[in-house]
């Protein structure tokens, strides 16, 4: 556009940068949303190379018209300034030289963008004239009556007009006040009309922009460097557990050196799958702890929660006699570790013969054994479900059992899941309990004994790699059970923990 013939103040400066500015965020949404339709990486190549060239046009387009539009801002603004000084130097007058300096600075401050100066002065002359007006009227009001009352003897009819001139007073005072609020409302909604409170408007939705892009590239870094620390273990976990070292025979040599990575002979790099064919031999046994393991797991995730739903079942729907007493009770006793009683429970476990070549049994027993205690998240799930529920049931014939299956469980999948996930998890990951209760006795290991065996300095030299291969193994049905199930886990966790 040619800007040469114009007459261009800061208002329109203002106006044509913030239009560019939404055509380019309205384009930049349109190739956005253009890029989602297409779905093969040769089509949104070329349309992110066509948005390029697009985006370089425009924002060169931009620039040119308003490098232009602010040379003429410019000349306009000497011409207005030259334009006022010559008009001031033919006059003589100090009065009309002070009325017409400040004409022009309120010309000057319209065009330079100023215009909420201008009207603030304005509105305070307004402010200054409707006080002034409103103290008249209340003086003449007040001058009135008083000149009625001296007139009037003392008497019931001068009382009477005391009491009228109070509430005239009051009532001009009550319309003064609404007169007042009103001017301030209007001049309030005339300054959001000024050019100067739109740009700050604008130039703040901006800032919050600018400041939540900050803040979200901040985050996202953060977050970056977190995955990144929380992740290398386990990636280079798994870089070693594909780590051979082969030698000049050809045979598999297994060591900690050339961490990672090593290579053959002739410099390729040794990189395969014989530690973990190695595992499931007859000379580690892994294969016998990860079934332990497998079996342990399954076993106790189905007790501990049929034991779970039962205590939260009862806690949370039946009412009787010490409820109070059982529930803040296991509460206490729940803070205490578990390898408190581990003397007391080998001693009793050793005596039922569920030691060592019965380690599995005894395992499994003390994990469901007390199951029953961790009923708090599973019972604020279950207060969540309306009780009335359960009276139409009971209304209809049904038992308390019957409730529970047919009625309770059915809207209780997220915290099942919940209560699943977490008992398969204990005595998978289990070390503690499990090492003391299989106490040398390698067909009843799980794999966290079974491995942990590998580390001492005897075999962690030629079973490290086949130690990080087996810890591969364990994380996978862990791992791949929170992915499928995750949203029901959440789910579980929020909703038991509404109410406890």
């Amino acid at each position: 556009m040619d800007y040469s013939n114009m007459t261009v103040n800061q208002a329109m400066v203002d106006d044509l940068v913030f239009e560019h500015e939404q055509e380019f965020a309205q384009e930049k949404i349109h190739h956005k949303s253009d890029m989602k339709k297409l779905k093969f990486a040769a089509e949104k190549r070329v349309c992110r190379s066509n948005w390029k060239e697009f985006a370089n046009g425009m924002l060169t387009r931009h620039q040119v018209e308003e490098t232009a539009i602010r040379m003429r801002y410019q000349e306009c603004l000497h011409e207005l300034q030259n334009k006022q000084e010559l008009e001031l130097g033919t006059l003589t007058d100090p009065d009309e030289i002070e009325a017409c300096k400040a004409r022009q600075q309120d010309e000057i401050n319209i065009f330079t963008g100023r215009d909420d100066i201008v009207l603030k002065a304005k509105q305070q002359k307004e402010s200054a004239e409707l006080a002034s007006k409103q103290k008249e009227e209340l003086a003449s009001l007040t001058a009135t009556y008083d000149e009625k009352i001296a007139a009037l003897p003392e008497g019931e009819e001068k009382d009477a007009l005391v009491a009228e001139k109070k509430n005239a007073l009051a009532d001009l005072n009550r319309a003064q006040i609404h007169e007042s609020a009103n001017c301030v409302v209007n001049q309030k909604r005339d300054m959001t009309a000024t050019h100067h409170y739109k740009q700050k408007q604008r130039s703040h939705k901006s800032s919050l922009r600018r400041n939540r892009i900050i803040v979200n590239t901040t985050i996202y870094i953060v977050l970056v460097i977190l995955s990144l620390v929380w992740l290398s273990p386990f990636v280079l976990l798994v870089l070693q557990s594909f780590r051979n070292e082969v030698g000049s025979g050809g045979e598999i040599v297994r060591s900690m050196s050339g961490y990672v990575f090593t290579f053959n002979d002739d410099g390729s790099p040794a990189l395969g799958w014989d530690n973990y064919i190695y595992l499931f031999t007859e000379e580690t046994g892994f294969w016998r702890w990860y079934l332990n393991t497998f079996i342990i797991a399954v076993v106790v995730a189905a007790g501990v929660t049929v034991m779970t739903i039962l205590t939260a079942y009862g806690l949370s729907r039946l009412r009787f006699r010490g409820r109070k007493l059982i529930m803040n009770l296991m509460l206490v006793l729940g803070m205490f570790p578990g390898f408190l009683t581990m003397i007391v429970l080998y001693w009793l476990l050793s005596w039922w013969g569920l030691t060592q070549e019965g380690a599995l049994g005894g395992i499994m027993l003390v994990d469901i054994a007390s199951s029953g205690m961790g009923y708090y998240v599973t019972k604020g799930f279950f207060d969540t479900i309306p009780r009335s529920l359960d009276e139409a049931a009971r209304v209809d014939g049904a038992t308390r059992l019957q409730v529970l299956y047919k009625v309770i469980l059915p809207m209780s999948g997220p915290i099942i899941v919940y209560v699943v996930l977490t008992a398969f998890m204990g005595p998978w990951a289990d070390y503690i309990m499990a090492s003391y209760i299989a106490f040398k006795e390698p067909l009843t290991y799980n794999v966290a004994v079974g491995l942990y065996e590998w580390l001492d300095k005897d075999s962690i030299g030629s079973m490290f790699t086949i130690f990080c291969a087996g810890g591969v193994l364990v994380a996978i049905p862990v791992t791949i059970l929170f992915m499928a199930l995750q949203r029901f886990y959440v789910e579980g966790v929020t909703g038991g923990a509404v109410k406890g």
